[in-house]
């Protein structure tokens, strides 16, 4: 697997990915908790699993979408 971020997209990917994962954790806590209702299970859990996967791709270095859409 090729690197194809620079640094600039990792370090963007790794952010918005640790924000993601935090604000996804956050939300299956409250909803655990039962602060807020059943739609925080599932906003949560999928910013959770997208959290999880910009971290990874920033810790890789490597987009699968470059390659699929062009740039």
């Amino acid at each position: 697997m090729q690197c194809n971020l620079d640094h600039s997209g990792r370090q963007l990917r790794l952010g918005v990915g640790a924000t993601a994962f935090f604000g996804g954790l956050l939300l299956i806590i409250l909803a655990y908790l039962q602060i807020i209702e059943l739609w925080g299970w599932i906003t949560g859990g999928i910013a959770l699993l997208s959290g999880i996967a910009g971290v990874l791709s920033a810790c890789y270095g490597h987009c699968m979408l470059k390659p699929v859409i062009g740039r």
